[in-house]
């Protein structure tokens, strides 16, 4: 379902959704999937969890990310974080994967000290 009702150019994400959906499809092959598209930023992340919330159609959300988390912006976290607990008022459970591996585009190891980059 595009957010806002206009079709999403296909991605580089576009392989990973497809196996995440399999995935899910194959753990749980009576379950409706409802698979919500949307350009990858920040503000769609949002978007797209506030929309679920207000279809009411899902009970669980699974979610790629394909963003780096050090570096996601303060602000950004603290709308993403408020949109995740609108999520658990209306009970809805949503798990996030973020980028955090060496094989997740381009993850390095950490600096000296800890620091993660991407």
């Amino acid at each position: 379902m595009p957010l806002n009702g206009e079709p999403v150019p296909v991605g580089d994400g576009a392989d990973e959704v497809n196996l995440d959906i399999d995935v899910i499809h194959a753990i749980a092959p009576k379950a409706t999937l409802l698979n919500y598209e949307a350009q990858n930023s920040w503000e769609n992340f949002i978007a797209i969890i506030e929309r679920i919330v207000t279809d009411k159609r899902a009970s669980i959300v699974s979610v790629s990310w394909g963003k780096c988390l050090p570096r996601v912006p303060p602000k950004i976290i603290s709308a993403m974080q408020g949109a995740l607990d609108k999520a658990r008022k209306a009970a809805i459970t949503v798990q996030v994967d973020t980028v955090r591996r060496n094989d997740d585009i381009g993850l390095r190891e950490s600096e000296p000290g800890g620091a993660l980059q991407c």
